[in-house]
């Protein structure tokens, strides 16, 4: 395992960012958060640098502070990621391949990075591992899908260590509503009716303490793992209707309704490699998220779960007429 390494968190300040920086300082790790600041800024006691990652002069100056980046930067929603001019972590490829290339010079020890199990696609059958063919259908799950083939350049300078996590769930202090299954909790709690859209596709999930676990484990044990290694993160596959039935019973809240529109994502995610190498088994699952849900106060519950893609549109608009769009 790393000792005594640096940890810089690109995009620490988003959902999962600020939940993997609070699980960061209960181990005892402080890691640097470097962020553009869209969605607020972290915990005060958190080393922040503020800007952009494709802020050339900047990311060299807090590269040089750190040993290993764990990356989560980029927007991950689709309505999001395709109204904002801030959308993708690719808009330029030569600008991905660019900081990769700085990462890369600065002789970083290693680097995680966040791709997603939206890769998969729609898979017809049986179970999907690291090895499936990937069949990306939305510009999110293609541009991650392309991250990786440019991670592939870099490998053998950088330790570089790919996480595909599925549609996560769970509590952090930069809440997310619009995520699936945080929607169903936020309207079942509310005492409406659940919506599901495409409701017997298969779309896996993950709480978010879990994965922010995995993300520092993942880390801390770069030495060992050879560069290049995927992760599938997914623990959960049900249908969206068996998970909106599991919510809605909790808080009994009306039966779900199946609205008309449909996503196409459908997929059963194998994890066995995480379960295998590093002996992870989860602590969490849908049914203790609907119970902690309960205990939220009641202005964190009734977040309004468009707030996200509101954020951005307006980024969005306030920067339509410029030319170079910084992520």
């Amino acid at each position: 395992m790393l000792d005594q390494a640096r940890l810089i968190i690109v995009g620490g300040a988003g959902y999962i960012g600020r939940a993997l920086s609070s699980y960061c300082r209960k181990q005892g790790t402080i890691p640097i958060i470097f962020d553009l600041g869209l969605f607020g800024d972290p915990h005060p006691s958190l080393q922040y640098i503020r800007g952009s990652c494709f802020d050339w002069d900047l990311l060299k100056a807090t590269i040089k502070e750190g040993d290993i980046v764990i990356h989560l930067a980029g927007i991950s929603n689709d309505p999001g990621y395709d109204k904002s001019l801030d959308t993708s972590l690719l808009y330029d490829v030569k600008n991905f391949d660019r900081y990769l290339k700085i990462l890369a010079d600065q002789r970083i020890r290693g680097l995680v990075f966040a791709s997603s199990c939206s890769v998969y696609g729609e898979q017809d059958e049986g179970w999907v591992d690291e090895s499936t063919s990937l069949k990306p259908l939305t510009q999110y799950a293609r541009d991650k899908a392309l991250s990786e083939e440019i991670l592939a350049k870099y490998q053998d300078r950088v330790n570089i260590q790919i996480l595909r996590a599925a549609t996560v769930y769970g509590r952090s202090e930069r809440m997310r509503f619009d995520l699936t299954f945080n929607r169903f909790m936020q309207e079942a709690a509310q005492g409406r009716a659940i919506q599901v859209l495409g409701p017997h596709r298969f779309r896996p999930s993950v709480n978010i303490e879990d994965l922010s676990r995995f993300y520092f484990i993942l880390q801390r044990h770069l030495a060992t793992l050879k560069s290049g290694s995927i992760w599938n993160f997914a623990f959960e596959n049900r249908t969206l209707i068996e998970s909106a039935l599991i919510v809605q019973k909790h808080f009994r809240a009306p039966e779900p309704f199946i609205d008309g529109g449909i996503d196409q994502r459908s997929y059963r995610v194998n994890s066995h490699k995480v379960q295998n190498y590093f002996k992870f088994q989860p602590d969490f699952d849908l049914h203790r998220a609907c119970v902690e849900f309960g205990s939220f106060p009641e202005d964190y519950r009734t977040v309004n779960k468009f707030v996200y893609q509101e954020i951005l549109e307006h980024r969005s608009k306030s920067q339509s007429g410029s030319v170079a769009r910084k992520f």
